[in-house]
């Protein structure tokens, strides 16, 4: 399955992929990336992700992803504990559907 991946190097913040609907991704998965935006960033970040990926997609963060209404994602599912490994240490992965 990993074999049949392609990476993209894209700058979310400022770039979006060109794509028509049925051709967008199913699933984003940024992890460790988003901690290292602006809160405005982050936002520019979360539309150009919706703007990508095909209706029904989704996004997968370890960062809760500020938005706005219309923006394309709705905060979809919030699991605790997913990547844990201190007993004392709870994280989070955040999920935002589609919604366009």
């Amino acid at each position: 399955m990993v074999l049949r991946l392609t990476p993209l190097d894209t700058n979310i913040v400022f770039q979006h992929l060109a794509m028509a609907p049925q051709e967008g991704f199913d699933l984003i998965i940024g992890t460790n990336v988003f901690v290292y935006f602006s809160v405005f960033e982050q936002g520019l970040a979360r539309r150009n992700m919706a703007l990508m990926l095909k209706p029904g997609g989704f996004v997968l963060s370890n960062g809760e992803l500020p938005g706005s209404p219309g923006d394309g994602l709705s905060d979809s599912l919030k699991t605790s504990q997913i990547f844990a490994r201190d007993p004392d240490r709870v994280e989070y992965m955040f999920t935002y559907a589609h919604t366009e």
